[in-house]
């Protein structure tokens, strides 16, 4: 996988999905979480333009997302762009990724040291 792929996606539109489907790109992925519904889980990204949502099974798009430098493990269920943090909130466990603090998601204590040495890495060749 690249940057510069896309996946395909629906967009949320309040509580409703779109009936539409659309190709995201991969580099407007802020981060990403689940969510279950029924018992199926779904994964949710974030974008600065809305959340959209892929159907396809969890470990599939976790181990996609992360063959790229800039895309790491948060927590079970989640993956951050490494680029997109804004601030790593060690006690609330929480990675922002928006300068607001709108835009989160939750990282598991286990994976806060590698999560903000590899952000502080990415912050320095900037």
């Amino acid at each position: 996988m690249n940057p510069d792929d896309r996946l395909k996606v629906v967009k949320r539109e309040g509580k409703k999905l779109s009936n539409k489907a659309t190709m995201l790109p991969v580099k407007d992925i802020k981060g990403f979480d689940t969510e279950t519904k029924n018992g199926k889980s779904k994964v949710v990204y974030k974008t600065a333009h809305g959340e959209y949502i892929d159907e396809v099974r969890i470990e599939q798009t976790v181990e996609l997302l992360c063959q790229l430098e800039n895309f790491t493990r948060v927590d079970r269920g989640s993956v951050v762009n490494l680029d997109a943090i804004e601030e790593i909130d060690e006690i609330k466990h929480k990675v922002y990724l928006d300068k607001m603090r709108k835009i989160c998601l939750d990282i598991a204590a286990v994976h806060i040291d590698l999560v903000r040495e590899l952000f502080n890495k990415r912050r320095k060749r900037k």
